[in-house]
Order: C-alpha cells, then sequence, then structure tokens
C-alpha cells in the first residue's frame, strides 16, 4: 500500500494535517485519509488517522 499526500496544513500551533489517498499494491484500493500529527517541541506526541477501513481490509 502507498500514500499519495494531497496536502497539509499546519493550524499554527503544534498541529499538522496531511490528506491525501492510500493506494493498493497488487489489488485495486483507492481510499481517502487524513493523519493528524500533534507535536511539542518540534517532537512527533500523538498520531491519529481517518480513512475507510473497511476499503483498507477489503485490500489486504
Amino acid at each position: 500500500m502507498s500514500d499519495r499526500p494531497a496536502g497539509w496544513n499546519v493550524d499554527g500551533g503544534d498541529v499538522i494535517v496531511v490528506v491525501g489517498t492510500y493506494r493498493a499494491t497488487g489489488r485495486y484500493m483507492r481510499a481517502r485519509f487524513a493523519h493528524v500529527w500533534h507535536l511539542e517541541d518540534g517532537v512527533a506526541r500523538r498520531f491519529e488517522q481517518f480513512t475507510d477501513t473497511a476499503l483498507v481490509r477489503e485490500a489486504l
């Protein structure tokens, strides 16, 4: 599976949001995602992922 970031946004503080599309390798799958990184002093402390997990599961 590969991911293709479409863009990113920084809220001006310690949060980075990346949006894009997952594409499966070997089997067809295309699912949008959002990754939310929470930083403290420039270090990633928390990560959240939002995607259609049913599409990902079917492609595995």
